[in-house]
Protein backbone atom coordinates (compact mmCIF):
# COMPACT_ATOMS: atom_id res chain seq x y z
CA UNK A 1 0.00 0.00 0.00
CA UNK A 2 1.23 3.24 -0.84
CA UNK A 3 -0.38 6.71 0.51
CA UNK A 4 0.03 10.30 -1.08
CA UNK A 5 -0.95 13.41 0.28
CA UNK A 6 -3.19 14.09 3.42
CA UNK A 7 -7.08 15.06 3.78
CA UNK A 8 -9.70 13.11 3.19
CA UNK A 9 -8.32 9.71 2.59
CA UNK A 10 -9.62 8.17 -1.01
CA UNK A 11 -8.99 4.37 -1.26
CA UNK A 12 -7.90 3.05 -4.94
CA UNK A 13 -8.44 -0.69 -5.42
CA UNK A 14 -6.88 -2.28 -8.72
CA UNK A 15 -7.59 -5.01 -10.61
CA UNK A 16 -6.29 -8.75 -12.02
CA UNK A 17 -2.51 -8.35 -13.29
CA UNK A 18 -1.68 -5.26 -12.08
CA UNK A 19 -0.87 -3.63 -8.62
CA UNK A 20 -1.55 0.18 -7.09
CA UNK A 21 0.83 2.32 -8.74
CA UNK A 22 0.51 0.79 -12.26
CA UNK A 23 -3.18 0.88 -11.73
CA UNK A 24 -3.43 4.01 -10.90
CA UNK A 25 -0.20 6.23 -12.10
CA UNK A 26 -2.23 9.59 -12.56
CA UNK A 27 -4.39 9.31 -9.63
CA UNK A 28 -1.44 10.98 -7.37
CA UNK A 29 -2.28 14.14 -8.96
CA UNK A 30 -4.99 13.79 -6.70
CA UNK A 31 -2.76 13.78 -3.38
CA UNK A 32 -3.04 17.81 -4.16
CA UNK A 33 -6.12 17.50 -2.32
CA UNK A 34 -6.77 14.38 -0.57
CA UNK A 35 -4.79 11.59 0.98
CA UNK A 36 -4.43 8.76 -1.90
CA UNK A 37 -3.62 5.45 -0.83
CA UNK A 38 -3.17 2.79 -3.66
CA UNK A 39 -3.96 -0.91 -2.06
CA UNK A 40 -1.86 -3.46 -3.47
CA UNK A 41 -3.93 -6.32 -2.81
CA UNK A 42 -2.54 -9.57 -1.31
CA UNK A 43 -0.74 -11.20 -4.21
CA UNK A 44 0.08 -8.44 -5.67
CA UNK A 45 2.76 -5.74 -5.77
CA UNK A 46 3.87 -4.76 -2.65
CA UNK A 47 1.88 -7.85 -1.11
CA UNK A 48 2.72 -9.82 -3.67
CA UNK A 49 4.47 -12.51 -0.98
CA UNK A 50 0.61 -13.08 0.75
CA UNK A 51 -1.70 -15.93 -0.51
CA UNK A 52 -4.65 -14.54 -2.15
CA UNK A 53 -8.01 -16.09 -2.93
CA UNK A 54 -9.21 -12.49 -4.21
CA UNK A 55 -12.47 -11.53 -3.56
CA UNK A 56 -13.64 -12.95 0.15
CA UNK A 57 -10.17 -11.94 1.62
CA UNK A 58 -10.23 -8.99 -0.16
CA UNK A 59 -13.40 -7.05 0.31
CA UNK A 60 -12.37 -8.30 4.67
CA UNK A 61 -9.31 -5.82 4.51
CA UNK A 62 -10.44 -3.02 2.88
CA UNK A 63 -13.57 -3.19 5.22
CA UNK A 64 -10.96 -3.23 8.08
CA UNK A 65 -8.79 -0.24 6.32
CA UNK A 66 -12.11 1.80 6.44
CA UNK A 67 -12.56 0.48 10.15
CA UNK A 68 -9.00 2.26 10.82
CA UNK A 69 -9.48 5.42 8.39
CA UNK A 70 -12.89 6.18 9.37
CA UNK A 71 -14.99 7.71 6.38
CA UNK A 72 -13.71 7.13 2.43
CA UNK A 73 -14.29 7.63 -0.67
CA UNK A 74 -13.26 4.32 -2.55
CA UNK A 75 -12.72 3.76 -6.32
CA UNK A 76 -12.13 0.32 -7.82
CA UNK A 77 -10.84 -1.06 -11.44
CA UNK A 78 -11.90 -4.08 -13.11
CA UNK A 79 -11.31 -7.17 -10.42
CA UNK A 80 -10.76 -4.17 -7.74
CA UNK A 81 -14.32 -2.78 -9.07
CA UNK A 82 -15.92 -6.04 -7.78
CA UNK A 83 -14.02 -5.88 -4.16
CA UNK A 84 -15.33 -1.74 -3.80
CA UNK A 85 -18.61 -2.83 -4.43
CA UNK A 86 -18.44 -6.18 -1.75
CA UNK A 87 -16.25 -3.40 0.65
CA UNK A 88 -19.22 -0.48 0.81
CA UNK A 89 -22.17 -3.17 1.38
CA UNK A 90 -20.07 -4.47 4.50
CA UNK A 91 -19.05 -0.93 5.79
CA UNK A 92 -21.80 1.61 3.93
CA UNK A 93 -21.67 4.54 6.91
CA UNK A 94 -17.63 4.50 6.00
CA UNK A 95 -17.89 5.32 2.44
CA UNK A 96 -18.01 9.03 1.49
CA UNK A 97 -18.78 7.70 -2.32
CA UNK A 98 -18.06 4.68 -4.04
CA UNK A 99 -16.78 4.59 -8.20
CA UNK A 100 -16.40 1.41 -10.05
CA UNK A 101 -14.35 0.68 -12.85
CA UNK A 102 -16.05 -2.09 -15.70
CA UNK A 103 -16.62 -4.59 -12.60
CA UNK A 104 -16.64 -7.78 -14.42
CA UNK A 105 -19.43 -9.17 -12.46
CA UNK A 106 -21.15 -10.84 -15.15
CA UNK A 107 -23.37 -12.90 -13.58
CA UNK A 108 -25.51 -9.62 -12.41
CA UNK A 109 -26.20 -9.04 -16.28
CA UNK A 110 -27.65 -12.77 -16.53
CA UNK A 111 -30.02 -12.42 -20.00
CA UNK A 112 -27.91 -10.03 -21.88
CA UNK A 113 -26.38 -12.10 -24.73
CA UNK A 114 -22.54 -10.31 -24.38
CA UNK A 115 -22.53 -11.08 -20.61
CA UNK A 116 -23.59 -14.64 -20.10
CA UNK A 117 -21.28 -15.35 -23.05
CA UNK A 118 -18.55 -13.57 -21.63
CA UNK A 119 -19.36 -15.44 -18.37
CA UNK A 120 -19.67 -18.83 -19.53
CA UNK A 121 -15.98 -18.53 -21.23
CA UNK A 122 -14.55 -17.18 -17.85
CA UNK A 123 -16.08 -19.64 -15.16
CA UNK A 124 -13.83 -22.40 -16.71
CA UNK A 125 -10.97 -20.65 -16.89
CA UNK A 126 -11.23 -20.19 -12.67
CA UNK A 127 -12.61 -23.66 -12.31
CA UNK A 128 -9.25 -25.15 -14.27
CA UNK A 129 -6.56 -22.34 -12.73
CA UNK A 130 -5.52 -24.75 -9.25
CA UNK A 131 -4.09 -26.66 -12.08
CA UNK A 132 -2.45 -24.46 -14.52
CA UNK A 133 0.84 -22.92 -14.20
CA UNK A 134 0.64 -18.48 -14.31
CA UNK A 135 1.45 -18.58 -17.85
CA UNK A 136 -1.44 -21.09 -18.74
CA UNK A 137 -3.77 -19.07 -17.04
CA UNK A 138 -2.97 -15.57 -18.28
CA UNK A 139 -3.49 -17.37 -21.72
CA UNK A 140 -6.64 -18.77 -21.11
CA UNK A 141 -8.31 -15.83 -19.75
CA UNK A 142 -6.87 -13.91 -22.57
CA UNK A 143 -8.33 -16.18 -24.59
CA UNK A 144 -11.45 -16.05 -23.07
CA UNK A 145 -11.46 -12.33 -23.27
CA UNK A 146 -10.86 -12.34 -26.72
CA UNK A 147 -7.48 -11.18 -27.67
CA UNK A 148 -5.86 -12.52 -30.20
CA UNK A 149 -3.04 -14.74 -30.11
CA UNK A 150 -0.52 -12.40 -31.74
CA UNK A 151 -1.66 -9.78 -28.80
CA UNK A 152 -1.21 -12.82 -26.39
CA UNK A 153 2.41 -12.90 -27.23
CA UNK A 154 2.92 -9.29 -27.43
CA UNK A 155 1.48 -9.36 -23.53
CA UNK A 156 3.54 -12.03 -22.60
CA UNK A 157 6.81 -10.72 -24.20
CA UNK A 158 6.68 -7.68 -22.25
CA UNK A 159 6.00 -8.82 -18.39
CA UNK A 160 8.87 -8.50 -16.11
CA UNK A 161 9.04 -10.29 -12.57
CA UNK A 162 6.09 -7.86 -11.10
CA UNK A 163 3.86 -8.63 -13.77
CA UNK A 164 4.38 -12.32 -13.44
CA UNK A 165 4.11 -11.79 -10.17
CA UNK A 166 0.58 -10.27 -10.46
CA UNK A 167 -0.33 -12.93 -13.10
CA UNK A 168 0.21 -15.91 -10.33
CA UNK A 169 -1.83 -13.74 -8.14
CA UNK A 170 -4.75 -13.31 -10.06
CA UNK A 171 -4.50 -16.81 -10.77
CA UNK A 172 -4.97 -17.71 -7.01
CA UNK A 173 -8.25 -15.57 -7.33
CA UNK A 174 -12.22 -16.55 -6.84
CA UNK A 175 -14.66 -15.99 -9.54
CA UNK A 176 -15.69 -12.80 -8.96
CA UNK A 177 -19.21 -13.65 -10.53
CA UNK A 178 -19.60 -16.01 -7.06
CA UNK A 179 -19.00 -13.07 -5.27
CA UNK A 180 -22.31 -12.08 -3.05
CA UNK A 181 -22.31 -8.66 -3.83
CA UNK A 182 -25.59 -7.14 -1.70
CA UNK A 183 -27.20 -5.01 -4.23
CA UNK A 184 -30.03 -3.98 -1.46
CA UNK A 185 -27.64 -2.53 0.76
CA UNK A 186 -25.90 -0.74 -1.89
CA UNK A 187 -29.23 0.93 -3.11
CA UNK A 188 -30.05 1.86 0.33
CA UNK A 189 -26.80 3.15 0.95
CA UNK A 190 -26.89 7.30 0.69
CA UNK A 191 -23.43 7.92 -0.69
CA UNK A 192 -22.97 8.79 -4.65
CA UNK A 193 -22.18 5.79 -6.69
CA UNK A 194 -20.57 5.90 -9.91
CA UNK A 195 -20.10 3.52 -12.25
CA UNK A 196 -17.99 4.04 -14.94
CA UNK A 197 -16.80 2.28 -18.49
CA UNK A 198 -15.42 2.77 -21.48
CA UNK A 199 -17.08 3.10 -24.93
CA UNK A 200 -14.22 0.33 -26.15
CA UNK A 201 -13.98 2.46 -29.77
CA UNK A 202 -13.32 -0.71 -32.43
CA UNK A 203 -9.68 1.22 -33.64
CA UNK A 204 -8.65 1.16 -29.62
CA UNK A 205 -10.35 -2.55 -28.70
CA UNK A 206 -9.38 -4.08 -32.04
CA UNK A 207 -12.03 -5.60 -32.69
CA UNK A 208 -15.99 -4.20 -33.21
CA UNK A 209 -18.32 -5.24 -30.54
CA UNK A 210 -15.55 -5.44 -28.19
CA UNK A 211 -17.10 -4.58 -24.08
CA UNK A 212 -20.71 -4.81 -24.74
CA UNK A 213 -20.33 -7.37 -21.93
CA UNK A 214 -19.02 -4.36 -19.47
CA UNK A 215 -22.12 -1.94 -21.21
CA UNK A 216 -24.63 -4.52 -19.86
CA UNK A 217 -22.73 -5.09 -16.24
CA UNK A 218 -23.38 -1.23 -15.79
CA UNK A 219 -26.73 -1.00 -17.34
CA UNK A 220 -27.99 -3.79 -14.78
CA UNK A 221 -26.39 -2.76 -11.83
CA UNK A 222 -27.12 0.73 -12.59
CA UNK A 223 -30.09 -0.09 -11.96
CA UNK A 224 -30.45 -2.44 -9.16
CA UNK A 225 -28.13 -0.18 -6.96
CA UNK A 226 -29.33 3.66 -8.15
CA UNK A 227 -26.22 4.45 -9.58
CA UNK A 228 -25.29 7.17 -12.20
CA UNK A 229 -22.92 5.53 -15.11
CA UNK A 230 -20.32 7.79 -16.75
CA UNK A 231 -19.05 6.42 -20.23
CA UNK A 232 -15.39 7.61 -21.55
CA UNK A 233 -15.70 7.86 -25.10
CA UNK A 234 -11.93 7.54 -25.76
CA UNK A 235 -11.26 4.33 -23.68
CA UNK A 236 -11.45 0.61 -23.07
CA UNK A 237 -10.88 -0.62 -20.01
CA UNK A 238 -8.95 1.92 -18.20
CA UNK A 239 -9.81 4.93 -18.76
CA UNK A 240 -8.55 6.41 -15.44
CA UNK A 241 -4.70 5.97 -17.35
CA UNK A 242 -6.63 6.89 -21.38
CA UNK A 243 -8.41 9.19 -20.57
CA UNK A 244 -6.82 10.19 -17.08
CA UNK A 245 -7.61 13.97 -16.88
CA UNK A 246 -11.47 13.76 -17.78
CA UNK A 247 -11.44 11.16 -15.30
CA UNK A 248 -9.84 12.67 -12.40
CA UNK A 249 -12.08 15.70 -12.85
CA UNK A 250 -14.55 13.91 -12.79
CA UNK A 251 -13.47 11.99 -9.03
CA UNK A 252 -12.96 15.53 -7.93
CA UNK A 253 -16.72 16.39 -8.74
CA UNK A 254 -18.07 13.47 -7.16
CA UNK A 255 -15.90 13.53 -3.96
CA UNK A 256 -16.64 17.39 -3.57
CA UNK A 257 -19.85 16.32 -3.85
CA UNK A 258 -20.03 14.22 -0.10
CA UNK A 259 -17.30 15.39 2.59
CA UNK A 260 -17.01 13.90 5.75
CA UNK A 261 -19.27 14.77 8.85
CA UNK A 262 -17.82 17.57 11.40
Amino acid sequence: METFGVGVPAVLVHGSFGWGAETFPEQQALADEYQIILVDRRGFGGSKSEHSDGWPTDMCDIARLLDDLGPAHLVGQSYGAGVVLLAAALRPKQVLSLTAIEPPVFDLARGDPDADATAAALRPVFDRAPNMSREQFFTEWARARGMSEERIAERTASFGPEEWAAAEGSRQERYLGDAPIDLEALRAAAFPKVLVRGSWPSELAGRDGAGRDYAAICEALADQVNAKIVVFERSCHNPQIEEHQAFNRLLRTVWSSREPPE
